[in-house]
């Protein structure tokens, strides 16, 4: 089965409605086609999704995503603490079990995420994201901690003419904010033990990046965000780059009509050597992975 990775964006197209420069006849052809072969692919969202579907939008507005939403039966994939959390820890603990299988980072329903109480649906979510602005930027602050850990490193070795990554990776805490502090068998780590453990990652930093695809990802996207020559950075590059790491390391397809979102997957495809289609519409991809 294919996995479709559909940025907000495309849903808030499929909404409201698509500008010109689509084939709109395509795009729904593709969405009915998508939908009546579940065993051949699947449309993948985020909770992020659900966040900017609260965003900037009236209640009747929210109402209409949702149902559009609720047509496309989507799979979630975890959200990307959790996937980089679960790589960290079968790549430190690989002698004792094995790397999470692809599949296991997609649940069929929202209420399987982690940390969703029983009965926390979609539109539960949503209501409670809508009524309470507080919780909302909780979620945001701590859905990119990591991320702004890295690109501050990042940021920082730049200023100073050289990238120091190794070892400022580790003061700020980007892989540290990963680490396990449990072994398999329940024994809390002491900060001595996860120094040593981290020290003995980065010694390991080539097989990291091709064992442990999101956090590669990650890796990657930011470097390709700091490197982006003569565009203005935006804080919302920010954003857009923890939307696309668990998306691009784990998908068949990412579809967005973001054109610096698109960019920078294209170019995380060449360095990474990563098997996903990059896309700008949900037809291009669907006849991209031969469907």
């Amino acid at each position: 089965m294919h996995t479709i990775y559909l940025d907000q964006n495309l849903l808030h197209y499929f909404s409201f409605g698509f500008p010109k420069s689509y084939d709109l006849r395509k795009e729904h052809s593709a969405l009915v086609y998508v939908g009546r072969n579940p065993a051949k692919v699947r449309l993948v969202f985020s909770d992020w999704h659900l966040v900017e579907t609260v965003s900037r939008r009236t209640w009747s507005q929210i109402q209409i995503a949702l149902r559009v939403l609720g047509t496309m039966n989507p799979l979630w994939i975890l959200p990307h603490n959790v996937i980089k959390q679960r790589e960290l820890a079968a790549f430190i603990w690989a002698d004792l079990e094995p790397l999470p299988a692809k599949q296991s980072v997609f649940v069929h329903r929202f209420e399987e995420l982690p940390g969703g109480a029983p009965g926390f649906t979609v539109a539960r979510f949503v209501r409670h994201l809508a009524q309470t602005p507080a919780a909302r930027n909780r979620f945001s602050r701590e859905a990119i901690s990591g991320t702004l850990a890295l690109a501050s490193v990042q940021g920082h070795s730049q200023r100073q003419g050289k990238l120091r990554a190794m070892d400022t990776l580790i003061n700020k805490g980007w892989l540290r904010g990963y680490l396990p502090r449990y072994t398999p068998a329940g024994v809390l780590l002491g900060e001595g033990e996860l120094d040593r453990r981290l020290g003995n990652v980065m010694e390991r930093w080539t097989d990291l990046l091709r064992e442990c695809p999101a956090l590669a990802a990650e890796h990657y996207l930011s470097e390709i965000r700091k490197d982006a020559g003569k565009r203005k950075l935006k804080s919302s590059d920010l954003l857009d780059l923890h939307h696309a790491a668990p998306a691009v390391s784990y998908c068949d397809a990412f579809v967005t009509a973001d054109g610096f979102s698109r960019e920078c997957a294209e170019q995380y495809v060449k360095r990474a050597a990563a098997p996903i289609h990059v896309s700008f519409s949900l037809a291009a991809a669907v006849t991209a992975l031969g469907i």
